[in-house]
């Protein structure tokens, strides 16, 4: 019992972890909206290698600054 206790448990953390990592979705910068864009480059104008996902209807940018 214990045994398929820890495996529904270890099945559960697997399937979890994996809809996680499906629920952001890579998005083109031509599909982001300009203004998002915009809000990006005034808040952080020497942002680079800027990468947008989206999820849940949110857009995130993960960019690089500096040297």
């Amino acid at each position: 019992m214990k045994h398929v206790f820890m495996s529904l448990l270890l099945l559960t953390g697997i399937s979890l972890g994996v809809s996680a990592q499906q629920a952001k979705t890579k998005v083109d910068v031509k599909d982001v909206p300009a203004t998002v864009q915009t809000a990006l480059k005034n808040a952080y104008p020497d942002a680079k290698d800027i990468e947008w996902k989206m999820k849940d209807g949110i857009y995130k940018a993960s960019f690089e600054m500096g040297g």
